[in-house]
């Protein structure tokens, strides 16, 4: 889990120096990054409600669509999406 808390930093970090993104995906990309912190510190916890859509699928196709125009922030998400995937979330 350590790993993916580092992949969020990573991609909090690009996010706030990323002059080159369109706003929608920008915001998609927070709204997913939150939504990630929010079940990390939920899981566990009795009453946690389970995402309604996987996050790591979620994420893959924030991927597609920027995958030639980002690549790094590609790169970061993708693992994300890996880890998530493998925690089953």
């Amino acid at each position: 889990m350590e790993d993916l808390k580092q992949h969020l930093q990573s991609l909090h970090t690009e996010l706030q120096s990323s002059q080159a993104l369109d706003p929608a995906t920008l915001e998609a990309l927070r709204i997913v990054a939150e939504d990630i912190r929010v079940h990390l510190e939920s899981v566990g916890q009795v009453g946690a409600v389970p995402p309604s859509q996987s996050l790591s699928k979620r994420l893959e196709g924030l991927v597609d669509e920027f995958e030639i125009q980002h690549p790094r922030l590609t790169n970061i998400v993708s693992q994300i999406a890996e880890r998530l995937a493998d925690m089953g979330i």
